[in-house]
Order: C-alpha cells, then structure tokens, then sequence
C-alpha cells in the first residue's frame, strides 16, 4: 500500500474564515461551512490564491517542512481551489485533492486541465468522512 501523507491544512480554515473560530458541524447557523457558503465560489478562489495568502502561509517552507515527496501519495483533505494540492503535485507527490463543494472540485478539475497537471487526481467526499478507503 502506498504511504499516505494527510494534510489537514488548519490554516486553510483559518484563511477561509479569518479570526473566526468555529466549532460547530455542518451548516448549523454560524458554523464554519455556512459562512463560506454565504460567498461565491470564484470570491473564495481569489482569497484562497492570493499574495497575501502567500505571505502569511509561506507554501513553500510548508512544503520544504514535508520534504522529499516523489513516490507518496498525498490527500489535501479540504482542497479547495488547489493551492497546497497543486504545489504538492509539481514537486512529485501523487496527490488526492478531497472536498465537499462541487465548485471547488468543478474549479480545480478545469486548473488541472488548463495546467496540464500530472498526478492529481479529485475525490468529492462528505462532510462527516475523508474518505481515505482505496
């Protein structure tokens, strides 16, 4: 069986939702899952791939922190837009881009597409399991 390497990208949350805190499940009011889907698909993309995202996450130390990922299989559990998923892939990992939100995977399957991007593969999983069978 392959190595899998979870990334629960706690940061992502935190650059989805800013100073906000969120315990609760699902979409009950003022949980974390009803705020984000209070805005548009495309508003969150250019959040989630902007510079300033750049600045405060610094990727690329992420990255570096994981190190050698040729031959290991990588599942970004809340992928989003792509921004760790698609960093991931260019340095070798064969990486599953997990999410709830079908415009999230619509996105990302047309970037993998227009970026000619190898060994990034979607899986559209439920609120509740990552779906980490194989």
């Amino acid at each position: 069986m392959k190595n899998i390497i979870l990334i629960l990208c706690l940061a992502f949350l935190s650059s989805c939702y800013g100073q906000e805190r969120h315990k609760e499940k699902e979409h009950k009011p003022g949980s974390a899952n009803a705020y984000m889907h209070q805005t548009p698909v495309k508003d969150l993309v250019r959040r989630f791939e902007s510079a300033e995202r750049d600045a405060y996450q610094q990727p690329e130390k992420v990255l570096d922190y994981l190190g050698d990922l040729r031959g290991k299989t990588v599942m970004d559990i809340g992928a989003g837009s792509g921004y760790f998923s698609v960093r991931l892939a260019k340095r070798g990992a064969q990486v599953i881009a997990a999410d709830v939100n079908d415009e999230f995977q619509a996105f990302l399957k047309e970037r993998i597409e227009e970026e000619r991007l190898e060994g990034l593969t979607l899986r559209k999983i439920p609120y509740d399991s990552p779906g980490l069978e194989t």
